[in-house]
């Protein structure tokens, strides 16, 4: 069983070091039960990108700002991951997460096909926003007059728009989690604004919430708003100079791990649904092909995810449609 998880967002929002913490930050949450693997390929790519950022906090001072690389992304970038029940060996539950390049959603752009049929084989879509560009000089619509242009939110609205459709086989649509993942949140979490951050998101993104909300949608579509500090050690200071480097910051990233943590708890709730027979942890077994692992080693390893998923409004966590009771 693979779960195939969308990320996409504007041109260097982070995505790429955000999948690196969060891959590193599950394992961790998962307290020794589980484990995510991955290929040496895809160990380099991730590693590569947290090992520029300790790098940069080693050589610095807290007078120092840190500024993103605006360059886009070269394409479009896979990265295949297996889950592992500690002592088991493999299971036959693997994630594949898709980064899209910010250009890939304007047509003529040579990638644009190949992102509209990964977002109909998706079962998860990630929305990644850059929330400085979201939070700070707000307009008259109640967020950051920077903000479409940078994240490409009227791109991806209408992108996305366009390709949630019936599934003809079934006759209806394909289920999808949508999570709003505000990236760089540092500055608002060190204020205490991240309650701000989440109704900032549905203002900014209030076409796209609606259209998820229409009777054809909202029985198949779970939404949630799952923001995360990317870096730590960081703090927006302005779009001129960047990010600060906090006194003795270092690379130290928090809540990268709930995306995932979610997506496994939506796809254990949808299973729930399906037409297998027996409870909810012999549905999950048949998804895993170890001999040796039993429905006693899933129930112990998955009782690790659920008591860890945050839904605290005032860390800015908020589930804005529900149909499968997360």
């Amino acid at each position: 069983m693979k779960i195939k998880i969308l990320m996409v967002g504007g041109k260097r929002c982070g995505k790429t070091t955000t999948l690196a913490s969060m891959t590193q930050q599950a394992n961790d949450a998962f307290g020794g039960k589980m484990a995510l693997t991955q290929s040496m390929q895809v160990i380099d790519s991730l590693n590569s990108a947290v090992a520029g950022l300790n790098a940069y906090f080693a050589n610095v001072s807290s007078q120092s700002f840190f500024t993103p690389d605006d360059n886009p992304s070269a394409g479009i970038e896979k990265y295949n991951f297996s889950l592992n029940i500690i002592g088991k060996g493999k299971t036959g539950i693997e994630f594949e997460f898709t980064d899209i390049h910010g250009e890939a959603y304007q047509l003529g752009n040579p990638d644009n096909d190949s992102a509209k049929s990964l977002i109909e084989e998706s079962n998860v879509l990630i929305i990644a926003i850059d929330t400085p560009y979201m939070m700070e000089d707000k307009d008259s619509f109640g967020y950051g007059a920077q903000h479409a242009a940078r994240n490409k939110s009227i791109e991806i609205t209408e992108f996305i728009k366009s390709k949630f459709r019936t599934d003809s086989k079934n006759n209806k649509l394909k289920e999808h989690l949508v999570l709003f993942v505000p990236l760089k949140c540092e500055h608002y979490y060190y204020q205490g604004r991240m309650a701000e951050v989440a109704e900032t998101v549905k203002q900014a993104y209030a076409e796209l919430i609606t259209y998820f909300a229409s009777p054809n949608l909202k029985d198949n579509c779970v939404l949630a708003i799952t923001p995360i500090l990317s870096v730590g050690g960081i703090e927006f200071h302005s779009f001129k100079y960047g990010y600060k480097i906090r006194k003795g910051g270092s690379y130290t990233p928090k809540y990268c791990e709930q995306p995932l943590l979610y997506t496994m708890t939506y796809y254990l709730k949808m299973l729930v649904n399906q037409n297998y027979k027996g409870d909810l942890f012999t549905k999950v077994k048949h998804f895993f092909v170890g001999a040796t692992v039993t429905e006693a080693d899933i129930k112990d390893a998955f009782s690790q995810v659920t008591p860890k998923l945050i839904k605290d409004k005032a860390e800015g966590y908020m589930i804005l449609q529900d149909s499968l009771g997360i």
